[in-house]
């Protein structure tokens, strides 16, 4: 529907920080499940030609990117998402509350 060519970046860039942010919930909350008060928002937008995705969620904290251990089963999401992409960052929404995840996809991808 975006034209996106290759969309990999943007598929994988949804699938891990949709997680990161239910997982980061879920931390947060000691293990509940998230509902109707405690969202995951998806955006997906061009500016200035660039394609963007945005993962919002009401968690307090960062994500930060780990260098994972070789036999370790969690810690490569970011790490691989912040070699893949031209800019992976953490942004504060206007009303101070969680955070967003913004990922622009590689130059070559475009809407």
């Amino acid at each position: 529907e975006y034209g996106l060519g290759d969309d990999y970046a943007a598929r994988l860039a949804v699938s891990e920080l949709v997680t990161n942010a239910y997982l980061a919930y879920r931390e947060s909350a000691g293990g509940g499940e998230p509902d109707a008060d405690h969202r995951i928002d998806v955006r997906v937008y061009r500016d200035d030609g660039e394609a963007i995705i945005e993962v919002r969620d009401g968690a307090p904290g960062e994500p930060r990117i780990q260098t994972p251990a070789n036999d370790g089963e969690r810690g490569r999401g970011l790490f691989l998402l912040d070699r893949l992409l031209d800019d992976l960052r953490t942004v504060r929404p206007p009303d101070g509350t969680g955070k967003i995840v913004r990922a622009t996809l590689p130059g070559g991808v475009g809407f």
